[in-house]
């Protein structure tokens, strides 16, 4: 017990700390090639070892991390020694995490930071690893930016607040059960609370059995970022995102944070599986409702993200819904293009396979309205300037009221 005492004492002086963390950080930036720094590490009154001020600098001589302190307990003295760092509780105050994609280069800093401890098959450096039993981290930020984009911010996480259990690293993977998540996101929306299975490795970002909230919407499902080789660079265009949602509901509040061309205060009930980038993505097996409108089927969405036309194709789709349920959903989008004839079909279900541009509308389909119903083969263009739109196919009537729309 005196020995312990007398350890925790020597370990608690400011030059000893200085002196314990100067050799460490040299050391392992001797052996993989990074630029670690850290202030001071000792123990506290607690036998805690107690970090200050943890600097990991990126390629460019950037902040990659940081953190204002740390805290932990060492599980066994005599495995550290030998290199296996295992942990109980790790404690990160005023954390920040910045990933940044440089001009002019393809590999976000994050990805050429883990490469340093990627050591292949060599047995001459043994690969970093480290455990720990729990994982919180207060008061933190993160962020994601890209040089090459016009608008070089893509994530901007402030006050996140995280406890997690079973967190490891292994060379350059990380994973970890998330218990409870809270954050403020620079783009406009909070979320209140997050739980599920994360894991971070050189080609992919995984998120199983999600369950986050936000004031209104509840996000559940998995969720899989793969980013490959190339990192997080071009998020909008390269990162492929594979998510499968169950049970989720979205509010156009929170959507408008990305896009903001959705109608407020309203909520989309989600089901289905979501593939693609952002910027090029299929929706499948979906099942959408918001208030009246339904809609079943598979979707593939192109460039909405783009200056260049979108192009959405619709595969056996089944939509219930109304010209007023549209122009709520997305006035500027659907209200601009929507013919004022249509008010007059009243509830409107439309089943078939169509394809639509910012110009043109393509349908085989059955349509049934409240003045007659019609099946329908035929091409509409010049449809953002409906008073001028032309038409050609087939329309087959059935008791049909032309006289509501002529």
């Amino acid at each position: 017990m005196l020995l312990l005492i007398t350890i925790i004492i020597i370990l608690s002086i400011p030059s000893v700390q200085t002196y314990i963390a100067k050799k460490v950080t040299t050391s392992l930036n001797e052996t993989y090639g990074t630029d670690i720094n850290i202030h001071r590490l000792g123990l506290n009154w607690k036998g805690q070892v107690d970090i200050r001020e943890i600097l990991i600098n990126d390629h460019h001589g950037d902040t990659l991390i940081y953190t204002k302190q740390l805290q932990t307990n060492i599980l066994s003295f005599k495995n550290l020694i030998s290199g296996d760092l295992g942990f109980g509780t790790i404690t990160l105050d005023e954390a920040i995490l910045h990933v940044k994609t440089y001009k002019d280069e393809s590999d976000d800093n994050l990805y050429v930071f883990s490469e340093k401890f990627n050591t292949g098959t060599t047995e001459e450096v043994k690969p970093f690893s480290m455990f720990g039993n729990d994982i919180e981290l207060i008061n933190s930020t993160v962020k994601v930016t890209d040089e090459n984009l016009e608008t070089p911010t893509i994530i901007s996480l402030h006050n996140v607040n995280l406890t997690a259990n079973d967190f490891k690293i292994s060379g350059s993977d990380v994973e970890a059960e998330i218990q409870a998540l809270s954050l403020h996101a620079e783009r406009g929306y909070d979320i209140k609370s997050a739980k599920g299975y994360f894991s971070y490795t050189e080609t992919a970002m995984t998120l199983r059995a999600l369950d986050l909230e936000t004031e209104n919407s509840v996000l559940r499902g998995d969720i899989v970022f793969n980013y490959g080789e190339e990192g997080f660079g071009d998020f909008t265009n390269n990162v492929i995102i594979d998510a499968a949602l169950q049970e989720t509901r979205i509010a156009t509040n929170d959507l408008n944070s990305f896009y903001d061309e959705f109608g407020p205060n309203q909520i989309i009930n989600v089901n289905g599986v979501f593939k693609g980038t952002l910027n090029d993505f299929t929706f499948k097996e979906a099942n959408l409702s918001t208030g009246a409108t339904r809609v079943y089927g598979n979707y593939h969405f192109q460039n909405l993200l783009n200056d260049d036309d979108f192009v959405i194709t619709a595969n056996n789709h089944n939509i219930r819904t109304s010209y007023y349920e549209l122009r709520r959903f997305m006035p500027r989008i659907l209200g601009d293009v929507l013919p004022n004839e249509l008010k007059d079909l009243g509830a409107v279900t439309f089943q078939g396979n169509s394809r639509i541009t910012q110009t043109n509308l393509t349908t085989q389909s059955a349509l049934t309205t409240a003045v007659g119903s019609a099946d329908l083969d035929l091409q509409m263009t010049n449809i953002n300037n409906i008073d001028n739109a032309t038409y050609t196919g087939n329309a087959v009537l059935n008791k049909f009221d032309l006289g509501k729309i002529a």
